[in-house]
C-alpha cells in the first residue's frame, strides 16, 4: 500500500480559505427587483437573476461540502497517523 502525504498545515490554510469564501457568498444575499409589466426582455433578465442565484446556493453547498471533506480528511490523517505513533512506541 503506498504511503499518502499530507502537510498538515497547508490543509488547514486552505480549508480557512475556503471558509472564508464560504462565508462571502453566504452573505451574499440576492434578490431580483420586483418589475411590473414589461416585456419578453424584463422576463429573460428576471430567468437569469434565478439562474444566478442558483448558481449562488449551488457554489455555496460544493464549498461547504469541500470544507466538510478536507476537515474529515485531517482528522482522520491525523488521527490514524497517532494511532500508528501510538503502536510503534508500545513496541
Amino acid at each position: 500500500m503506498a504511503e499518502i502525504k499530507i502537510n498538515i498545515d497547508s490543509l488547514e490554510s486552505r480549508i480557512q480559505e475556503l471558509q472564508t469564501l464560504e462565508r462571502r457568498i453566504s452573505s451574499n444575499v440576492t434578490t431580483s427587483p420586483q418589475v411590473v409589466g414589461g416585456g419578453s426582455s424584463v422576463i429573460e433578465l428576471e430567468k437569469i437573476a434565478d439562474m444566478y442565484k442558483t448558481l449562488n446556493s449551488s457554489m455555496l453547498l460544493l464549498v461547504t461540502n469541500t470544507v466538510s471533506f478536507m476537515d474529515n480528511l485531517k482528522e482522520s490523517y491525523v488521527g490514524s497517523d497517532k494511532k500508528a505513533s501510538n503502536k510503534i512506541s508500545q513496541k
